[in-house]
């Protein structure tokens, strides 16, 4: 009875503490939800304050102006205009936010802009402006040609409303500025006035923090209530808790009753158990279709091999096939046929299932024994009956079979060599340590690993290569090189890009590599060119990347080289994605032309701008005729087909003035310049 006691006390206790925290749950909960509500009512009445606001002050800006324009035209009508004393009269007035709103007044030359469009009569807030030419041109700290756009505005309506970058009075940094303009033709003036906006957000923050004052202030309210409702609850809740664990007494009685049975039960429940444990040990470790060991217990025993065992594996060639011509129940049959066969050749050893249709048998050879000899005798001991006939049908399969005497990753050395053994088409091989690639594998697990290292810390970074014009002698553009920077450098795509494209880093690679070389000239007005091969064509990840970065100031600038291979041959794919970014502005590039699979009918059905030369034939031009024979007829074909050529690997500059002569229109390489993270300024092109 004591036991029930302690028992009972620990459960009345964790049913009143499970009881308080479903309350103070609830309640904080039902809180935060009040306080969620009274927050986003907040907001949008902080929304509701500013946009009254702006519209209130941009009103009255408009009344203003509005007004002094009503005063100008009168004052022109009843021929009583005096200029001097309406720019006196505008220059002393003040409105808007802290009265920093003002009027200017720009004698007009030229409605069409131009670098002398007009000049100011009146500028309050810099009056050494006033009298001095102005040009249309100029922008503003972001950029914006603000002049130009409400010139354009004036020009259709007469009156114009432009936001732009300003100096703001009273301070020495620059704010935004909505201004509103009109233009008196009978005067040629240019009248406005604006509101800077950065003004609307002291009184929006005073204003936010009323709020957030308030809210504090009603949420401390609710706490407070909700605290002296939540001690009442958990009073009443005391009250019924202490009443159960009463009924809860009453049921030891009948607990001691059952425990006697339940003793009995328990002797007999062990002996059951401990029978099927066995049972299901040997389930466990045995294969249900074939009755041979499964994977499990092959785990188990190769960890233990002795010093004289050797593992051989066992594949069925082309079982999937077999599956899919004559059903799973014949697939069933020829794995339950190789089991019976693997278990009477190797009766004292063990026969494993590893997978689907791959069997391992770890055995002892006889001493001198040549292993790769069993291996050959065991295979035409497998594979020399038939099968019974199936729906008429004869089938006959076919196994290799790898062995190796390794225990050392013993598993992973026969799945390689069951990779050799496939590609060699052999019936039969052993391990050998030339056919060890792990270390390859290593390293290219390592390279994928300081691939994504690299992206992560956004160390992959495009170089640049100047082009130069030929005939004009100039850089006109570049060819984006990708690059990943370290310790030591930078390693090209030599070193990693194999290991890249065979993983998922690689659209991100390319990803990474568009969005930089866009950057980089996004203010520059020179050509740039980005490499693409076919997978990167038609890989939907990559050409979305590609259509959301153009616009209608890069597309003209923008040239994608496509590299030359057997996936250009896949014309609809290729030539949708030239249509489509040529229909933007772009051109296109063949990169590489001149060996593999260069063909003159590819430049025809893709409508490309440029070819680029291969290296090893521009390289090959000062010793070997026969390369300059080639470059001589594809710039014969290009020019007359209207295409411009590229010669790369231009290294010397006895190479430029030869490919110069040959009529080649532009040149790439060391004797131009070398690969740089940084583009030279435009004098220096």
């Amino acid at each position: 009875m004591d036991r029930l006691t302690e028992t009972e006390n620990w459960l009345f206790k964790r049913t009143w503490w499970g009881l308080i925290s479903l309350v103070l749950v609830l309640t904080l909960s039902f809180q935060a939800l009040f306080f969620l509500l009274q927050y986003r009512d907040n907001t949008h009445q902080l929304e509701a304050f500013q946009n009254k606001l702006f519209q209130q002050e941009f009103s009255d800006l408009q009344s203003h102006l509005e007004r002094e324009l009503n005063q100008i035209q009168q004052s022109l009508k009843a021929n009583q205009f005096d200029p001097k004393q309406a720019i006196e009269r505008l220059r002393s007035q003040r409105f808007g936010l802290e009265d920093r709103g003002y009027f200017f007044v720009l004698q007009l030359h030229d409605i069409d802009g131009g670098p002398e469009f007009a000049e100011h009569l009146l500028l309050p807030i810099d009056p050494s402006q006033e009298g001095v030419l102005m040009d249309s041109g100029l922008q503003d700290e972001r950029g914006f040609a603000y002049r130009d756009q409400y010139l354009s505005q004036l020009r259709e309506t007469g009156q114009a409303q432009v936001s732009y970058w300003y100096s703001k009075p009273g301070t020495d940094y620059s704010s935004e500025k909505t201004s509103y303009i009109h233009l008196i033709p009978e005067l040629s003036w240019v009248l406005g006035a604006g509101l800077y906006l950065d003004d609307f957000a002291v009184l929006v923050a005073q204003y936010h923090a009323n709020q957030q004052g308030r809210l504090i202030s009603s949420a401390m309210w609710s706490l407070s209530v909700s605290f002296v409702l939540v001690l009442l609850a958990l009073l009443v809740m005391r009250y019924h808790n202490r009443q159960s664990m009463s009924r809860l007494h009453k049921l030891h009685q009948q607990v001691s009753d059952f425990q006697s049975q339940m003793v009995s039960y328990s002797h007999r429940l062990q002996v059951d158990v401990e029978r099927k444990a066995r049972q299901l040990e040997k389930m466990y470790q045995v294969d249900t279709l074939t009755q041979v060991l499964n994977r499990y217990k092959l785990k188990q025993d190769i960890a233990d091999l002795c010093k004289n065992e050797a593992v051989l594996m066992v594949n069925i060639d082309g079982f999937k096939e077999i599956n899919e011509v004559f059903g799973n129940e014949i697939g069933d049959v020829i794995l339950c046929e190789l089991a019976y066969k693997l278990k009477k050749r190797f009766v004292e050893d063990r026969v494993y299932r590893l997978n689907s249709d791959v069997f391992v048998v770890i055995f002892t050879p006889d001493l001198n024994e040549d292993v790769l000899i069993l291996l050959n005798e065991l295979h035409h001991h497998i594979v020399r009956d038939r099968l019974p006939q199936f729906n008429d049908h004869d089938v006959d399969f076919n196994v290799t079979i790898v062995g190796t005497q390794e225990h050392e990753n013993t598993l992973g050395r026969l799945e390689m060599t069951m990779l050799h053994a496939k590609f060699k088409r052999v019936n039969t091989l052993c391990y050998s340590p030339d056919l060890d690639y792990s270390a390859q594998y290593r390293s290219n697990l390592s390279i994928s690993h300081e691939i994504r290292t690299a992206i992560d810390q956004d160390r992959v970074v495009p170089m640049f290569q100047a082009i130069r014009n030929l005939h004009t002698n100039r850089v006109t553009h570049y060819e984006c090189l990708m690059r990943i920077a370290d310790d030591d450098g930078y390693r090209t795509p030599a070193n990693f890009l194999h290991v890249a494209q065979r993983s998922k880093l690689y659209p991100e690679l390319v990803r990474i590599m568009l969005q930089k070389s866009f950057a980089a000239f996004e203010d520059s007005e020179l050509n740039f060119s980005i490499n693409l091969s076919y997978e990167d064509i038609i890989s939907d990840d990559i050409r979305h990347t590609i259509i959301g970065l153009l616009n209608e100031n890069n597309a003209g600038r923008v040239i994608f080289e496509i590299l030359e291979s057997e996936g250009i041959e896949n014309y609809p794919e290729v030539s949708h994605f030239i249509s489509e970014v040529k229909a933007r502005g772009c051109k296109i590039a063949i990169d590489d032309f001149g060996t593999g699979y260069s063909n003159f009918e590819h430049l025809l059905k893709l409508n490309v701008d440029y070819i680029k030369l291969d290296g090893t034939l521009v390289e090959g031009l000062l010793e070997n005729k026969e390369a300059q024979y080639v470059v001589e007829s594809v710039v014969y074909f290009a020019k007359n087909v209207g295409i411009k050529v590229i010669a790369e690997f231009v290294s010397q500059p006895a190479l430029i003035e030869m490919v110069k002569n040959l009529g080649i229109d532009y040149a790439q390489g060391y004797a131009i310049g070398y690969p740089s993270v940084d583009l030279l300024p435009d004098d220096e092109s």
